[in-house]
């Protein structure tokens, strides 16, 4: 048989075959082409899915307004913060007293001289804008003077006595504390006391420093 290939099947049944295919051909299906289904058979995924995006896109937009107007609040209220401490720091005048607190040199050292007056603000009237604050490193003698004299007055005013909590004090307690294991080693006995001194004790004999970059005797 012309054009024939060997297929490993019998012959007989490749007669069969051959023979059914002549008397009952098999149509051939015309595959249509593809076209769009129309609009009214089209799934609304697609729109679904396009009107979430915007309005997830609409909604990351307030949310950004809403950062940006936190951020201008934010700024104006650090800016508001930080006029209230420059304002504060040229009203006050600073009365360092470490070493003694007692009525009649307290007196004697505030006085005009020292303290310029400052300008009228509005409801103050003629009063003293500025805010007398009296700082006192050792704060055992602060309070036994608030007790024993009551409250101190300059101008009229109250002047009011806080503990000294300023940034060269701080710094100077952190160099005591490191020079603690150097004490130690050199087994000598030693204190820290506020706001920033150390005493130091070998041999029975003792020695005040009020600056850590004294170097400590051995």
């Amino acid at each position: 048989m012309p054009g024939y290939k060997p297929t490993g099947k019998p012959a007989c049944q490749l007669l069969f075959l051959e023979a059914l295919a002549q008397h009952w051909p098999v149509p051939v299906t015309t595959v249509p082409p593809m076209t769009d289904p129309p609009e009214t058979m089209q799934s609304p995924k697609s729109d679904f899915s396009m009107e979430c995006i915007l309005q997830e896109i609409t909604a990351v937009g307030r949310r950004l307004e809403d950062m940006g107007t936190k951020i201008s609040d934010l700024a104006a209220e650090s800016m508001s913060i930080h006029n209230d401490i420059a304002s504060f720091q040229n009203r006050v005048t600073i009365i360092d007293h470490r070493l003694s607190l007692v009525e009649d040199k307290l007196n004697s050292s505030c006085n005009s001289d020292h303290v310029p007056q400052g300008q009228n603000h509005g409801p103050r009237g003629d009063r003293d804008p500025r805010d007398n604050v009296c700082f006192f490193g050792i704060p055992e003698r602060a309070e036994a003077a608030a007790r024993s004299h009551g409250p101190h007055r300059y101008t009229d005013r109250e002047l009011r006595m806080a503990p000294d909590f300023s940034r060269d004090t701080k710094e100077r307690q952190r160099e005591f504390l490191k020079l603690s294991p150097q004490c130690r080693q050199l087994d000598m006995k030693f204190g820290l006391f506020e706001p920033a001194s150390m005493m130091v004790t070998k041999g029975g004999k003792s020695k005040d420093f009020l600056d850590p970059i004294t170097p400590i005797p051995r």
